[in-house]
Order: C-alpha cells, then sequence, then structure tokens
C-alpha cells in the first residue's frame, strides 16, 4: 500500500498532475492505528491531495457477512467515487504502480470525457516494495515482468448469442472514466458478497451506456504487484510467496501440484472461510440479462457510495496551490 499511494504522489508531483488520493480506511480495527496516522506522510505538495474518508465499523455491521468480510470491497470503492472531486475519476487498488509514461500521459489534459479507458495490467514480483527509490521501483518492474494479464476486446461472450468480448482483464485494478459517467452509471455494482467481477459488469454497463471502450498502449503500463490472492488455490500462493512460480517448468509445477494436494485442502481460502463471491457464471447471467433488457444496467440505487453519510473525512496533505475542483 504504501508503495503504491507515495509513488503515485510522487509521481504526481514530478509530472505536475493536479490530483488527489482519495483512501478509504473501511471498519479500522481498534487496536490499530487509523490509516491516517499510520504513515509518516509527505510534508508538502503542489499538485496532489491526499484525503482519507473513514467508514466506522457500525456501518461495515450492516451487510450481510460483515463477520467474514473485514472490508466490503465495492461499497468502499463507491465512497471514494462518489467523493472524488476531480473532473475524471481513476479507480484503483492498493497495489500497484503506473508507469512515468502513464502519469505523464493523465497530466498531459488529453483525456477524452467520452472514454473508458483500460489498460493491461504487467504482474511484477513483490520484492519491488524493497526498494528505497521510485526510480528503482520502476526500473525494477520495467525488467522483471512475469505476465501480462489481458483480453482481447473482440471474442463474444461464450453462449451469449453475439453479446461481445469486452476488454475486462483485471477490470479491478484500472478503470479510468470522466465523474460524470461514474454518477451517471452509479458507481461500481454493490453486492454483500466478494464484488470479484463487479469491473468486469461495470464495463458492460459502461458499453450499454454508450461509453466506448480505450485500451491504453505500450509504453504505458500499471504494474500489478503479486501477492497471494484468497481466490487462488493454496499450492497457487505458496508458489507466489516463494517467488517460483515463473521459474519452475510447468511439467514440475504439475507433478507438484499433485503432490501438494496430499497435504493442501483444494479449495481456496475464500471457499475455505465461507466467503460467498461471484463466479464467471453468474457475471455472466448478470450481463446477458442487462442486453435482453430483463434488468437495467444501471446496478446500484441512489444510495449508492453510502450516500448522505456523514463520514469523517481529514485532509493529511494539502497542496500549497488550488486544489482540483
Amino acid at each position: 500500500m504504501k508503495t503504491c499511494f507515495m509513488g503515485f504522489f510522487q509521481q504526481a508531483e514530478r509530472h505536475k498532475l493536479k490530483s488527489e488520493i482519495v483512501l478509504v480506511d473501511w471498519n479500522p480495527l481498534k487496536d490499530r492505528a487509523l490509516l491516517k496516522d499510520a504513515y509518516q506522510w509527505p510534508k508538502h505538495s503542489q499538485f496532489c491531495t491526499v484525503r482519507i474518508i473513514t467508514v466506522p465499523s457500525h456501518i461495515h455491521e450492516r451487510y450481510e457477512n460483515w463477520e467474514k468480510m473485514p472490508v466490503n470491497y465495492t461499497v468502499a470503492q463507491n465512497v471514494a467515487i462518489r467523493r472524488a472531486r476531480g473532473k475524471f475519476i481513476l479507480c484503483t487498488t492498493v497495489d500497484v504502480l503506473l508507469s512515468d509514461e502513464l502519469v505523464r500521459f493523465l497530466a498531459s489534459e488529453e483525456l477524452h470525457g467520452d472514454r473508458l479507458y483500460r489498460m493491461d495490467r504487467c504482474d511484477v514480483r513483490r520484492q519491488v516494495t524493497g526498494l528505497n527509490s521510485l526510480n528503482e521501483q520502476l526500473s525494477f518492474c520495467q525488467k522483471n515482468i512475469l505476465r501480462v494479464d489481458s483480453f482481447c476486446p473482440d471474442i463474444p461472450l461464450p453462449g451469449t448469442n453475439g453479446i461481445p468480448g469486452l476488454f475486462t482483464g483485471a477490470p479491478g485494478d484500472f478503470i479510468l472514466m470522466a465523474e460524470k459517467h461514474w454518477r451517471e452509471l452509479h458507481g461500481i455494482p454493490e453486492t454483500d458478497i466478494l464484488g470479484r467481477v463487479s469491473g468486469t459488469l461495470l464495463c458492460y454497463m459502461a458499453h450499454l451506456a454508450g461509453i466506448k471502450a480505450e485500451a491504453l498502449p505500450e509504453p504505458m503500463r500499471l504494474y500489478h504487484i503479486e501477492h497471494g490472492a484468497r481466490t487462488n488455490s493454496p499450492e497457487a500462493n505458496l508458489w507466489a510467496k516463494m517467488g517460483l512460480e515463473d521459474k519452475l517448468p510447468k511439467w514440475f509445477t504439475s507433478r507438484l501440484k499433485k503432490w501438494a494436494r496430499q497435504f493442501l485442502p483444494a479449495r481456496d481460502e475464500l471457499t475455505r472461510l465461507g466467503i460467498p463471491y461471484q463466479d464467471s457464471a453468474e457475471t455472466t447471467n448478470l450481463i446477458v440479462d442487462m442486453f435482453e433488457g430483463r434488468r437495467s444496467f444501471i446496478y446500484n440505487d441512489e444510495t449508492w457510495g453510502l450516500a448522505g453519510e456523514d463520514l469523517e473525512e481529514v485532509v493529511v496533505v494539502q497542496p500549497e496551490g488550488a486544489l482540483v475542483s
């Protein structure tokens, strides 16, 4: 997390990007420091504001499965989106780094208001977080790409009567739209279960609303810092933590996987913990229903993003110049 938002902050200053970072401290633990107190924030800024919005535990406990899910990710993202003040809003996560070329493009003020911007995700090893400077981190990312998570935009969804395939690779990591479109669509689809595919649904909602998708090309890159995921199998997380996933030959890892099954449960961590989440079949059904008019492509109601809630907010970094309006 620190690598992510400190990196973006430095790039905003470097490329004179008038911007704000909006963080949501959802359901903070009573025995831990609040996010606003957990880091040594920069003391000076010319271009970037850092705002932190806190959602207390009594609001979190309204949602089903609150005991099993300490954060309701989709609602938390919408809390920030709804209160963001920029002309354009980038919804991303706290495990990414943006290439300098990408931030330079964002600062160029050449974004089109009728587009949904997407891009490939380049996975890199988590050792990048141990490097001291942003330049070292970006150089490491450029030279150590493990894999690229992409999606061909021309292939129809299987079994959906020609509904187009959209650029939905890793949508939770990078969706950039004009603020007016986020409000028209009522943000990311909110759910009481883990919204793994809410970003995919949002891509189709935007398509039905007439918003054209555009993939940002090289050399612009989004670097995703590798880590174990709760939706991975136990051995996949083990390989990732040990840095072995892309070092070992596939025939060996295939045999090793069979051996690991004797000692590790086959289920992913979410299943083991009893946390429900949307799978690809459910997502496809929702998309088909939207295209065939059985449900609106506007997923949330007017209360999306905890509208009307008086949430505590603190500005931890204040630019010397004018704020983004």
